[in-house]
């Protein structure tokens, strides 16, 4: 359903060893894995969007997408649900915010960015239980959410959001994701996930949840 990417990367000296200001100063291992462009190729991910019959009660896809918000929302799957090295996220999302999301003046509000974690989160989870047509995905739910706050997201900033599959442990589905600048310059957030698949196993059909260009 949601594709493999490798990913175009930049070289490690074009991040450079030094701290961002505000900012988490990355290993060499985790430059590396910041190394996507920001829209990726469309030979690798591709753009998924939901129905307008599930943004209709959706928290952010009809509530905060708009542009005092969340200005701009794409999503982007990869196109086979491994998603296990450092330059292949399961999805990736691109997002600008807007100055009415804060906490403190200027800063975006932490409980935002979780939010939008648990939607990508949950994005990656479809990914990882689709079936081999990629037309249905097992019923789960999170069970538990993480979140570290590493530096200030400003309110007008663009963001990358990035879901790596960590594994899948019977009906346990492990994820993680890095909220960053653009180039991945600075870490704005780290979190992750354990999505519980239900003892039902039944199967949902994405019809009329997401559709894929």
């Amino acid at each position: 359903m949601f594709a493999r990417a490798a990913a175009a990367r930049l070289t490690p000296a074009a991040l450079g060893s030094a701290a961002v200001a505000g900012g988490l100063l990355l290993s060499s291992q985790q430059r590396e894995e910041a190394f996507c462009l920001a829209t990726p190729p469309k030979q690798l991910f591709r753009p998924v969007t939901v129905t307008p019959s599930f943004r209709a009660s959706h928290a952010i896809h009809e509530n905060l997408v708009k542009p005092s918000a969340v200005a701009h929302y794409s999503v982007f799957a990869a196109h086979d649900n491994t998603g296990n090295s450092a330059e292949r996220p399961l999805v990736q999302v691109n997002l600008k915010f807007g100055n009415k999301v804060n906490g403190h003046k200027g800063i975006v509000h932490g409980g935002v960015a979780s939010l939008l974690f648990d939607d990508a989160f949950g994005f990656a989870y479809f990914s990882a239980t689709a079936g081999p047509d990629a037309k249905d995905f097992l019923l789960g739910f999170t069970a538990n959410l993480t979140v570290n706050y590493r530096a200030p997201l400003r309110e007008n900033s663009e963001a990358v959001l990035k879901v790596w599959l960590e594994g899948i442990e019977g009906r346990k589905v492990k994820l993680r994701g890095r909220l960053q600048s653009e180039g991945g310059e600075v870490v704005y957030s780290e979190a992750s996930a354990l999505f519980i698949i239900d003892r039902s196993m039944k199967k949902i059909s994405i019809v009329g949840l997401v559709e894929e260009k």
